[in-house]
């Protein structure tokens, strides 16, 4: 750290490397998991930020998630996602098809066309 000697030879720390090495034990591992927490909460946001797909165009509100959709995947169990308006209005009851998503994200349906 930053040390320098005075006029009598002594040692002197600067005051940040006083009050680091007199802190509690306990006050300094307190600290540490407090940073740490706050390091993973801001690589978690911006991984998430960086996955976030953006659309880029004119204000509107309809580009935001404002309905929902349950699709039954394989094996009978159930999930809801948030959907685009436009993409609500696109998937009706009783649709087949392929689900594409991600976490809880919605990416995609493709439908799968009933034939006769």
């Amino acid at each position: 750290m930053s040390e320098w000697r005075d006029f009598n030879g002594f040692v002197q720390r600067s005051p940040y490397d006083n009050f680091i090495h007199e802190m509690p034990l306990l006050f300094k591992i307190f600290t540490f998991i407090i940073v740490t927490f706050a390091a993973l909460m801001i690589i978690r946001s911006v991984r998430n930020w960086i996955r976030s797909e953006v659309s880029v165009g004119s204000v509107d509100s309809s580009t935001k998630p404002s309905c929902f959709v349950t699709f039954e995947i394989d094996g009978g169990n159930r999930l809801e996602l948030h959907v685009m308006d436009q993409e609500y209005g696109l998937i009706t009851e009783g649709d087949r098809g392929e689900l594409s998503y991600q976490g809880s994200r919605f990416k995609g349906f493709d439908r799968i066309l009933k034939t006769e």
